[in-house]
């Protein structure tokens, strides 16, 4: 009996063993053979495409194995999967619990059979393709084949996904880091980029306003603070830039340091605008536009106590910005405070998009059309939302306040202030013109 119980611990214990070994998914330690030399390994950049997830670029890894079966001999894994096709897809976004995964690809055969997966790239999305041959032993090819492999299944392929800390371009970065000896962290994590996530957010999205636009409002300071080289490799060309500076011992064993990338082939190149270098300086398109506002609503604003078409005119046209600005400070708190959305952290515009201005959306046509209940309440709520934004303009003069929303306030300004005006003169007219409740003075001659 004790050497049955013996024996169940062993092999429970072995079990264990097993399973463990399995979930960190080891790599082949099996001796290199003649086999694994004709292996080759491929880092794939795509360039920026046209919809917004696609702005930032794509990364694969292309593993060309001349041994596999006709199916798995040219296999391209990302990591950049995902189905918005699903409601619950937008509720875990709106958590800021994005669940992506990572899949293959056969490069040259399954769904993209007719063109060609490089192909439909460069065909179908107009993007810029970058191959890169990295300069590996027999040993680190069999290696990261068998780690991709092991990775392309329901158990391991899941992960939560962050736009700047966790994505498709990381994710290889990991891999390649780890696979040489981590010399790729040891050139670039002490090596500051001279940037911010913000400050490429800005250049890769200014050619799409809207899209600029909304990231400027819902991003916080986080994605302000300077980064490192390492950190920079979110983006998938300086994945590709950086690949290129690395330096690895020979592969064929002459003792020497070699290029990590054996060659750089552009395959394809876009005939999209170029990507700008920097992010231009727009905060004054960005005035341009609330000054314009601020003029409307002011112009209209003068004539609303004479003309109805005015006070039509008027709640019409500031009922929605009013909307806008309220709903905006809303999604920023929500964002900050009830989200995993780490960039949406600490974010200055909520001073700018106050909650406050929502009540106006039913104040405010109330005291247009001569309502004047609720008027103190009205003018107080658009003043206060003004004094916030201009709180949060001059704590720029602190390091504190480090967040560059210039294009935010530049617009958004100059609109809450015409806004504060109307709503202070209205109400002054609304008393003025309100009958007297005091009674009249009597008395003998």
């Amino acid at each position: 009996m004790q050497l049955n119980r013996s024996v169940f611990g062993a092999l429970f214990l072995l079990l264990v063993s097993s399973l463990s070994a399995l979930g960190q998914i080891q790599p082949a330690t099996r001796p290199a053979s003649e086999a694994d030399r004709r292996i080759s390994v491929w880092l794939i950049t795509f360039g920026p495409g046209e919809e917004a997830f696609e702005k930032f670029g794509h990364t694969s890894i292309w593993i060309h194995d001349p041994n596999a079966s006709p199916a798995e001999q040219d296999l391209a894994y990302n990591w950049g999967m995902f189905d918005d096709r699903q409601m619950i897809f937008y509720w875990h976004f709106l958590q800021g619990k994005l669940w992506y995964w990572m899949a293959s690809d056969e490069v040259f055969t399954g769904p993209f059979a007719r063109i060609g997966y490089l192909d439909y790239y460069a065909g179908v999305l107009n993007r810029s393709i970058y191959l890169q041959e990295l300069n590996l032993t027999p040993q680190e090819k069999r290696n990261i084949t068998g780690l991709l492999r092991a990775t392309d299944t329901d158990a391991n392929r899941y992960y939560r996904y962050d736009y700047y800390r966790d994505n498709c371009a990381t994710k290889p970065r990991d891999v390649i880091d780890k696979l040489v000896g981590g010399r790729l962290g040891a050139l670039t994590k002490g090596k500051s980029a001279g940037v911010s996530y913000r400050w490429h957010t800005r250049r890769l999205t200014i050619q799409t306003p809207f899209l600029y636009a909304i990231l400027e409002a819902v991003l916080g300071q986080p994605v302000d603070r300077p980064i490192s080289q390492w950190d920079e490799m979110f983006l998938p060309m300086k994945l590709h830039d950086r690949l290129n500076e690395v330096q690895v011992p020979d592969p064929a064993g002459s003792g020497q340091m070699v290029p990590l990338v054996r060659s750089d082939i552009l395959k394809y190149q876009s005939t999209r605008p170029p990507v700008p270098e920097a992010p231009p300086t727009v905060w004054f398109w960005f005035a341009g536009v609330g000054l314009v506002l601020a003029g409307f609503y002011l112009a209209i604003g003068h004539f609303v106590r004479r003309c109805k078409w005015a006070r039509i005119v008027f709640s019409v046209a500031a009922v929605p910005w009013a909307l806008l600005m309220g709903l905006g400070g809303i999604v920023m708190l929500w964002g900050w405070f009830f989200t995993d959305h780490v960039a949406a952290g600490h974010n200055e515009n909520i001073l700018q998009t106050s909650p406050l201005m929502l009540p106006l959306v039913i104040l405010l046509p109330r005291l247009v059309f001569g309502k004047t209940k609720f008027a103190n309440v009205t003018r107080w709520l658009a003043v206060l939302a003004v004094a916030g934004a201009l709180i949060g303009l001059i704590l720029k003069l602190t390091p504190l306040f480090f967040q560059y929303n210039y294009d935010i306030i530049a617009v958004t300004l100059p609109v809450n202030l015409a806004m504060a005006f109307i709503v202070w003169r209205l109400v002054d007219l609304s008393k003025a013109a309100a009958p007297s409740t005091e009674p009249a003075a009597s008395g003998n001659a």
